[in-house]
């Protein structure tokens, strides 16, 4: 690991903010790329970063709940399949909702071809 040149993909760097937010992780070209861990109030989320963002893979969980998003990311943003468990241990499963959401997706899409086919 080289950590004297920031455009070296997989130097490892620790980031305290003033706002008390941390990050460990792997930085490319100043940005957040590779595995991480950052800590922002209540939450962490450990997993991989893409070019500064959450991408990938990784796990958000709270410190004070059981609350918890385990699952896929792009762009910062929970995306595709994951599961998540609220505070009061309620479970979601994100690949049963994307999976509903393309039923209904095919089934308006079959009305619409039986309604314009004559």
């Amino acid at each position: 690991m080289k950590k004297y040149n920031n455009t070296t993909s997989n130097i490892i760097r620790t980031l305290q903010q003033q706002s008390g937010s941390c990050f460990e992780g792997q930085w490319q070209n100043g940005k957040r790329h590779g595995l991480g861990v950052e800590t922002r109030g209540r939450w962490i989320y450990r997993g991989e970063w893409t070019q500064g963002f959450k991408g990938r893979y990784g796990v958000r969980q709270s410190n004070t709940s059981t609350a918890k998003y385990e699952g896929t990311w792009a762009n910062g943003l929970q995306d595709g399949y994951g599961s998540e468990t609220y505070a009061d241990d309620g479970k979601r499963s994100y690949f049963d909702a994307y999976v509903d959401i393309q039923k209904k997706k095919l089934q308006l899409k079959t009305k619409l071809i039986s309604i314009f086919c004559f």
